[in-house]
This record gives C-alpha cells, sequence and structure tokens, in this order.
C-alpha cells in the first residue's frame, strides 16, 4: 500500500489525466483498481482502501489536488507577461499578484467567474485564487512557473 502522499499524489495524476481525457499512467491504474476492488470485496472504507488514512488523508488528497489546479493556473498566468526569461517573468508576475491580490481579489473573492471584459491574466490569477492563496514572492513564483518546477 502506498503511504498517504504517495496515495494523494496517485490520486491527483488519476484526477489530471481523466480531466484532460487521458488515461492514468498504468500504475495508477493499478493502484485505483486494486484499491476499489478492496473497496468493494472486503468491504475496507474506501479511505483506507485509497491509503489516505481517514480523515487527515482525505484533506490531504484535495489539499494537493487543489494546490496543483492552483499551480497550473499560475504557470498559464506565467506565460501570459512579458519578460525575456523565466526569471524576468516570475518578477513581472509577482508584481501582478500583489496588485491582484490588494486591489482585485478583495471585490472579485465572492465571484464563481471573473468579469468579462477583463485580461486573460487577470482570469487565470482569479482562477488560481479561487484554488488557494497566491504566492507574491518572485522565488515563490519560480518555484512553480519555472524551468526546473514540475508537475504531478
Amino acid at each position: 500500500m502506498l503511504d498517504t502522499w504517495n496515495s494523494a499524489e496517485a490520486l491527483v495524476r488519476i484526477a489530471a489525466a481523466l480531466e484532460s481525457g487521458r488515461l492514468p499512467p498504468v500504475g495508477d491504474r493499478a493502484f485505483l483498481a486494486c484499491a476499489i476492488r478492496r473497496w468493494l470485496q472486503e468491504d475496507e472504507p474506501i479511505d483506507r482502501a485509497l491509503g489516505l488514512g481517514g480523515g487527515q488523508g482525505l484533506r490531504k488528497a484535495r489539499t494537493t489536488y487543489l494546490r496543483e489546479c492552483r499551480n497550473a493556473a499560475l504557470r498559464k498566468a506565467h506565460t501570459l507577461v512579458d519578460g525575456p526569461s523565466a526569471w524576468q517573468r516570475s518578477v513581472a508576475l509577482a508584481a501582478e499578484v500583489r496588485h491582484f491580490n490588494a486591489s482585485i481579489w478583495p471585490c472579485w473573492g465572492g465571484l464563481d467567474e471573473p468579469p468579462t471584459g477583463f485580461s486573460d491574466l487577470r482570469a487565470a490569477l482569479f482562477e488560481a485564487a479561487n484554488l488557494g492563496a497566491l504566492p507574491e514572492t518572485p522565488e515563490g513564483l519560480h518555484r512553480i512557473c519555472g524551468p526546473f518546477a514540475h508537475d504531478l
């Protein structure tokens, strides 16, 4: 059985693959099939069968999923700011995020979607902010969006 962290990562990869119309990786499919079989055949609680260890593990899977969705929206925003290098785009995005957090998010925070007529950058930041707190430093954003960042 996978530990809680690896189970949460596997579930995030499975969800991402299915949402994009792809099959999950073979190892993740085997993990999910085994968990479902244990749940159905052995009447094991689904959270335990998935290796999530109860409420705390379920929260960890949800947190991991939301963070990865937020990071995907931040990576999209990163492609929408100008700069000759990934680092310079991270610096520019940090300034945009600080402005967004201070001036825009307080007005948009209760909305289901961003108002129409705003830039793709604002829409990406709205999506990211709906999923979690936005890092405001170039370093924090570069860890998520830079050339050595990775997806689950």
